[in-house]
């Protein structure tokens, strides 16, 4: 299962259609009110807001360098490879603004329109903080006709004395009458240890103006360690709770080991096995792999499906994911999909201003990401050879990211060859070189030649990705390099 670590940063698929967009969106609070809140997803979610809003703060007291120092994370680019024009073609771009105190007060997402060649805005996200840096509404807008904003979304949100999140209200704007509707809401408990305990969801119906139930999800601790959940859905004909899902965890050395989905099957009134994830963790404690399982209900046993691998660089930043799926008739894991992650490591997270959902869609249990991310690689493997698929660049203020690459301009202004190279690579340049620097991908500068080099010998540099920066008169071109 390919996990799209994004950030909010990399998740953005949109569908060329607005209708489609729309419906997807009102198709979205539906399943909200259904879905099941396992693997510690809700506890992650009302515990981290605290965490990140307060961040900011933060980066001002520990941080070495000034406020004017700080680099903000202004904005963003996806591409996605085009295999017949062989390119990278744009996809999204979002757009951030800070207010005086560093917190996020506006973003602007724009999709990019290949028949104008240019940057269509459609996304605005405009947010509200209290006086404790906490985030009390998310306004959210859509843009059908250029220049004109409509109203979509807004979200209300509540906290108890101890900064954890009680209360989430949604409402859906109604243009027809100028008001808002309410849509969904959803309330969260927690015990005197602050951790949770009950996260219910409620819809709004117009016809009796009144909340009713839609869904809940309980939590149950031994020794302060969450080891199972029970989800449960409000059936209106009978009026009561009817068992939804469980999930049960296994623990060793505090550390997950094994997450079990069960669900309520109706016919037999029992509990049946859905699926079994099972984690391993790295020397330093961060997760290594993850194997999904699913049940078969034939041979009552677990069967193979998928699993994810993780690797981490020196300083603990999540460097690669590599994603397989079980081929039943040899018996081996295929890959089929594989994430690059690029960092500049001479910039720590209290050096920069970032979003508050900046670690909104990083799995709590990868957690790592402790220096400037610049840049994100998608890759699939087709034909037994890893291909272009996505990548996304991050830019900072006062900051020129290095993987910045103009593609046309790179190619009319050099080649590489052969890439990926064994021993020798050949650059082929149209203008005299200055300068040739190679970087790992976690910025670690390996090699560095200065003169109009033709071919540089690389026998002796480990096999991996690397940056190729060469520098000609008054600009420099970047490319990715793949050592065999």
């Amino acid at each position: 299962m390919k996990r799209i670590i994004t950030l909010t940063l990399l998740i953005f698929i949109w569908q060329p259609l607005i209708s489609q967009e729309i419906q997807e969106s009102i198709e979205r609070y539906e399943s909200l009110k259904v879905e099941s809140h396992s693997k510690l997803q809700q506890i992650r979610k009302t515990g981290l807001r605290k965490k990140q809003l307060k961040r900011h703060s933060n980066i001002e007291r520990t941080s070495d360098r000034s406020t004017f120092d700080l680099k903000s994370l202004d904005s963003l680019i996806t591409q996605e490879w085009d295999h017949n024009l062989n390119a990278w073609e744009n996809d999204v771009r979002e757009r951030f603004v800070y207010d005086t105190n560093n917190l996020l007060t506006e973003n602007l997402l724009s999709i990019w329109n290949s028949n104008t060649q240019s940057w269509q805005v459609f996304q605005k996200d405009e947010y509200t903080f209290d006086g404790n840096e906490q985030l009390v509404e998310q306004l959210t807008y859509f843009q059908y006709i250029p220049g004109t904003w409509n109203l979509y979304e807004k979200v209300e949100f509540s906290y108890d004395a101890n900064s954890n999140e009680t209360m989430e209200t949604r409402y859906l704007w109604d243009a027809v009458n100028s008001i808002w509707i309410p849509s969904y809401k959803y309330e969260s408990t927690y015990d005197m240890n602050g951790k949770i305990t009950l996260y219910s969801g409620f819809e709004w119906f117009p016809g009796v103006s009144q909340w009713l139930n839609s869904f809940k999800d309980e939590y149950f601790y031994t020794n302060g360690v969450l080891t199972s959940e029970l989800s449960s859905y409000w059936n209106y004909g009978t009026n009561q709770w009817d068992n939804a899902s469980q999930v049960f965890y296994t623990y060793v050395a505090n550390q997950l080991i094994t997450e079990i989905i069960q669900t309520w099957d109706l016919n037999s009134n029992l509990w049946i096995n859905v699926n079994k994830m099972e984690y391993t963790y790295n020397t330093n404690s961060f997760l290594a792999s993850e194997i999904l399982s699913l049940w078969d209900t034939n041979s009552n046993e677990w069967e193979l499906h998928y699993k994810d691998d993780y690797q981490y660089d020196t300083n603990d930043n999540l460097s690669e994911g590599l994603y397989s799926e079980w081929d039943e008739t040899s018996d081996v894991w295929e890959s089929y999909y594989k994430d690059e992650f690029v960092y500049d490591l001479n910039f720590t997270l209290a050096d920069l201003i970032l979003p508050y959902f900046y670690e909104r869609d990083i799995p709590q249990d990868i957690s790592s990401i402790n220096n400037m991310l610049i840049g994100y690689f998608g890759f699939e493997y087709i034909n037994q050879v890893w291909v272009d698929n996505q990548k996304t660049l991050l830019y900072y203020s006062d900051y020129d990211n290095p993987l910045e690459v103009n593609e046309f301009e790179s190619l009319e202004a050099f080649n590489l060859y052969p890439n990926p190279v064994n021993s020798i690579l050949f650059i082929d340049s149209q203008m005299p070189i200055d300068k040739v620097t190679i970087y790992t991908i976690t910025g670690q500068k390996v090699k560095v030649i200065y003169s109009d080099v033709k071919a540089i010998q690389l026998d002796k540099i480990p096999s991996g990705i690397y940056l190729l920066q060469i520098q000609s008169n008054d600009r420099t071109i970047s490319k990715k390099l793949i050592k065999k």
